[in-house]
């Protein structure tokens, strides 16, 4: 296992962690202006490790892509039976459980991140088929995945990479023949601003729907319960606070409004796999990565926070 990386080099642009078996370039950038609201950010990675690297990924509040060309990716569930299955490119959709990925050799990936309303329109699958947990993108996009990667390994550079995903996305909103209802999208944004705290029944209100046909539409176009979105969403909030923010328990569990410390402790284990302590204490004394042994793994080490907080 690639052990924590001995020097940082940082410039405007990237990035890049060095050691003896890793190399670790990262880039940010942002979408095209057309795009804005809708793709929150790109993060262009570069790993080279002569030993498998893994690393933990948590459940965000937000539809990931991801547009890879090296060697594979392989996803395995921390708390399901789930069978183990590797990926080039893959979507990573709403689904609840924490995934550990394994990563060996050179890869190059760009993580698009999505508003579920895009998402709906440019992956033209049912939303509810891809929350069950990592889809093979190339089952969604196919042929055009291909032309895809093959632009962003020519690419000369990060920037360069991002405005191809640009125009890409641009020309699948030009040609897509769906869109999300417009009741559907103000309730996630509404759970969003609030950080998953709002009432169900307040946003049914204001939609003026029967509460059951509010969860079927809003399970219809974003894949999951409203319930459960504003329970994930609520769970992003409260990692932030705790790895970013560093607060202690009991300020979290007031400021992300849970009934109490025990409620905290039962929605972070559900959604990390540890008990918000835990998982606050492996980010402070391990900021790169934390024993294997925690997740049952044969390797010396797991990475759960590689680069920054996301």
């Amino acid at each position: 296992m690639a052990q924590p990386p001995t020097e940082i080099v940082k410039n405007s642009e990237s990035q890049c962690f060095l050691s003896n078996q890793m190399i670790w370039e990262h880039q940010t950038g942002l979408p095209s202006p057309l795009l804005e609201g809708q793709v929150y950010r790109y993060e262009g990675y570069i790993t080279n490790t002569d030993q498998p690297l893994y690393y933990l990924g948590l459940p965000r509040d937000h539809i990931i892509i991801v547009l890879s060309f090296g060697n594979t990716i392989e996803f395995n569930h921390l708390q399901t039976k789930f069978k183990s299955r590797k990926y080039q490119s893959v979507l990573v959709g709403l689904n609840t459980n924490p995934l550990i990925a394994t990563l060996t050799g050179t890869r190059c990936c760009i993580e698009v991140r999505m508003h579920p309303s895009i998402a709906f329109r440019v992956l033209e699958k049912n939303p509810i088929d891809l929350a069950v947990g990592p889809i093979n993108l190339e089952e969604i996009w196919h042929t055009d995945l291909c032309y895809l990667t093959q632009r962003l390994e020519k690419s000369a550079s990060w920037q360069e990479r991002f405005d191809y995903i640009d125009e890409y996305l641009l020309k699948k909103l030009q040609t897509s023949q769906r869109k999300m209802r417009p009741e559907i999208e103000w309730a996630w944004n509404q759970l969003e601003a609030q950080h998953g705290n709002i009432s169900i029944q307040k946003l049914v209100e204001q939609v003026g729907w029967s509460h059951r046909y509010f969860n079927q539409c809003f399970r219809k176009y974003i894949g999951i319960t409203p319930k459960l979105a504003a329970r994930r969403i609520r769970f992003v909030h409260a990692h932030q606070l705790l790895t970013e923010n560093y607060c202690d328990l009991v300020t979290v569990a007031t400021t992300c409004n849970y009934s109490d410390q025990s409620h905290l402790t039962r929605e972070f284990h559900q959604f990390s796999g540890f008990s918000p302590a835990t998982y606050q204490n492996l980010c402070l004394t391990h900021p790169f990565s934390v024993p294997a042994s925690l997740f049952n793994q044969k390797t010396n080490s797991i990475l759960i926070n590689p680069i920054v907080n996301n």
